[in-house]
């Protein structure tokens, strides 16, 4: 994709990607290692961390006015920019913790570093190897809100209690 046609620039070594009606943005290593990305959706007027689809604006944010697609762009890369730099945290997940993967929500079981075992939100399978980093996805810790839609279950209220806790 021509960086041309986004609304600002990217930083030194990232790249942009049509999707159809998306644009992908991977953040990129020196090495070239993928360290993250964010899809932004011009027609839906909002971002998504990671490989996944845009289903609904991230934060509460209206995209409005003449700057609109500038404000949406500087948005998305800002939070990918904060999820790389949280990612160090990524590692520190302990059990009970629930976390973001591609769009999904997952309960930590156990942490083996740089991997470790999971639940699925509805409870329903266990999986290990799962891998806090993977095909340029990274985890990361799931946010209040985006747990607030889940049903109660004795893992859902751990993983508030750990998020209020700190």
């Amino acid at each position: 994709m021509d960086k041309g046609t986004l609304p600002l620039d990217l930083p030194n070594g990232w790249k942009a990607t049509a999707h159809g009606q998306e644009t992908e943005i991977e953040a990129l290593a020196s090495d070239g290692r993928i360290l993250g990305s964010v899809r932004v959706n011009e027609k839906a007027r909002g971002y998504a961390l990671g490989s996944c689809s845009v289903r609904a604006t991230m934060g509460s944010k209206a995209y409005v006015g003449r700057s609109w697609k500038t404000d949406l762009y500087r948005d998305a890369l800002a939070e990918l920019q904060r999820a790389i730099a949280e990612q160090d945290l990524a590692f520190n997940f302990q059990p009970g913790h629930a976390i973001v993967f591609a769009g999904d929500i997952y309960f930590i079981e156990k942490n083996l570093g740089d991997s470790g075992q999971v639940c699925e939100a509805d409870g329903s399978n266990s999986i290990a190897p799962f891998y806090w980093c993977f095909e340029g996805e990274t985890c990361r810790l799931a946010t209040e809100q985006e747990l607030r839609h889940l049903p109660i279950t004795p893992r859902l209220e751990t993983a508030l209690r750990m998020l209020t806790q700190g």
